[in-house]
């Protein structure tokens, strides 16, 4: 990857215990990128400090050591750094909810290593494909990496899906479609949902009020009047 000067983008989800990892980069952030014309608005809200708590906290960072007014924050609700000059609006937002960090940084600058950072991120830019990471490989991944992952992931679930217990009622065609549907809803409110709900599987209205009138017909399905009123299957 080319190490350029241009816009990055990256969204980063995190589990809380690494926020002091990711406070390190946000730093880094800063230092890369700060303007002494213009500065970082830094704003935070709820915060905890190492020795107090603050309802809202607001600071300047205009040169790299000011960054280290990140250095005491432990919990905070909300996060934004904001700068702005003639050639770049450069943004940072983090929001820290119970256990969950996630991250969104827009700025202007070269590339900062964040491989072992977050417990997923993906970060676009104006030179190079999307790239991805993740804890579960601890490498920066590509589009075709990211969805081999998913599709290995994908797999793994269906394999290990349990089979399901639920009895099929044997019988070919609409009338054993009609009787599985009912053993398993329990009871049906009216004709009309009915015949909605089978016509999903294919049939008109005529086959399923035929199948219906077979059923009852055969004393396998039957209309009940006491509540909870509808279509049942005959015990």
């Amino acid at each position: 990857m080319a190490n350029l000067i241009d816009t990055k983008e990256i969204i980063g989800i995190a589990r809380k215990g690494q926020w002091e990892k990711i406070k390190e980069f946000i730093k880094e952030i800063l230092n890369q990128t700060v303007k002494k014309e213009a500065g970082y608005v830094l704003v935070a809200l709820d915060t905890k400090l190492k020795n107090s708590k603050e309802q809202e906290l607001s600071a300047m960072v205009q040169n790299k050591k000011d960054s280290q007014v990140l250095d005491p924050i432990e919990e905070f609700s909300m996060l934004s750094l904001y700068q702005s000059n003639i050639d770049t609006n450069d943004v940072i937002s983090i929001t820290m909810e119970k256990d969950l960090i996630v991250m969104l940084a827009k700025y202007m600058g070269p590339h900062i290593d964040h491989v072992k950072l977050f417990d997923f991120s993906v970060q676009v830019d104006s030179s190079n494909d999307p790239i991805f990471t993740t804890l579960i490989k601890n490498e920066v991944l590509s589009c075709r990496d990211m969805i081999n992952l998913i599709n290995k992931l994908d797999n793994g679930n269906e394999k290990s899906k349990p089979e399901s217990k639920t009895k099929t009622i044997k019988g070919e065609g609409i009338e054993g479609i009609m009787l599985q549907y009912l053993k398993e809803e329990g009871e049906v409110s009216s004709k009309a949902v009915l015949i909605d709900d089978i016509k999903q599987k294919g049939y008109s209205k005529n086959q399923i009020e035929r199948a219906m009138e077979n059923l009852k017909d055969k004393n396998k399905i039957y209309y009940s009047r006491s509540k909870p009123q509808g279509w049942r299957i005959v015990a």
